[in-house]
């Protein structure tokens, strides 16, 4: 017997009357092999039964997406509203989230920060960022690049990458502080180290035009080229590259082909620049 199925085994002989080791039990299910999502989710409900708050939220959120479950939408916001009610942090940036874009129930920006703010005064990182994007964007909350700053700055205190980004998006901008763009390209930094695509076009084009960083365009290819996966503004950019030769030899057909992929995912520069293209 493995180490996985000789665990299961120690904590069904508790679970029936804890709540803990069957939360354990039900997370066991979901994330170690071999996974059965159906006894994930009895083992949540048999938590949340005997008053495990965050099994409740989990337990909504399995309603919610239809996870090892059939999906009922009704049922899954009932369960993250009551864990909300209860102090439950996560459930709180979900019911947010849920309040905030209108999904299976009538949107009010200004209850989804009520809930932001919620769990962001337990330090739920999400809420933390979602807060800055409320103050940024003016949703739900009278606009103030300042406070979207503060939020970002204290998410990113926590490793919340794409407030990182955010961070230097601020500096780059000049929003909620001076335009700088050497603080710009040391946040945009940050946050490529992770993984983050826009992120590490944004370092591309740092490279490319020589803002807050030394003029480097080989360097700016090769971060396009990290991005382009992911983003299609940096597909773009690679379309430019290859179009007039910068950091590389120029190509029209690798150009044309950038330049198509960028527009086929929405990016709307890169239509204009096919227009343009196609007429030379």
């Amino acid at each position: 017997m493995n180490k996985t199925l000789q665990r299961r085994k120690r904590l069904q002989a508790k679970a029936k009357t804890d709540s803990v080791a069957a939360l354990e039990l039900a997370q066991s299910f979901g994330f170690e092999t071999p996974k059965n999502f159906r006894r994930e989710v009895n083992w949540y409900r048999s938590a949340a039964e005997m008053g495990n708050v965050e099994a409740q939220n989990l337990l909504g959120e399995c309603y919610r997406d239809g996870h090892g479950v059939r999906r009922n939408l009704n049922l899954g916001i009932k369960l993250l509203s009551l864990a909300a009610k209860r102090g439950e942090p996560n459930a709180q940036v979900s019911l947010g989230y849920q309040l905030f874009y209108g999904e299976h129930i009538k949107r009010d920006r200004a209850k989804a920060v009520h809930w932001y703010r919620k769990a962001a005064a337990q330090g739920q990182v999400n809420a933390l960022s979602n807060l800055g994007l409320s103050y940024g964007a003016g949703d739900g909350v009278r606009r103030n690049y300042q406070e979207s700053l503060k939020w970002f700055r204290k998410a990113a205190a926590r490793n919340h990458v794409r407030s990182m980004f955010w961070i230097g998006h601020s500096y780059w901008w000049g929003r909620g502080v001076r335009t700088n763009l050497r603080r710009a390209f040391e946040w945009f930094w940050k946050a490529a180290c992770y993984g983050d695509a826009e992120a590490t076009t944004y370092v591309g084009i740092c490279f490319h035009d020589g803002a807050g960083v030394k003029q480097n365009l080989k360097k700016a290819l090769n971060h396009y080229r990290l991005a382009s996966k992911n983003d299609p503004y940096a597909q773009y950019c690679l379309g430019l590259c290859y179009r007039d030769g910068e950091g590389i030899k120029k190509n029209r057909r690798l150009a044309l082909c950038w330049l198509k992929k960028a527009a086929a995912n929405g990016e709307q520069d890169a239509k204009e620049t096919l227009m343009k293209f196609s007429k030379k």
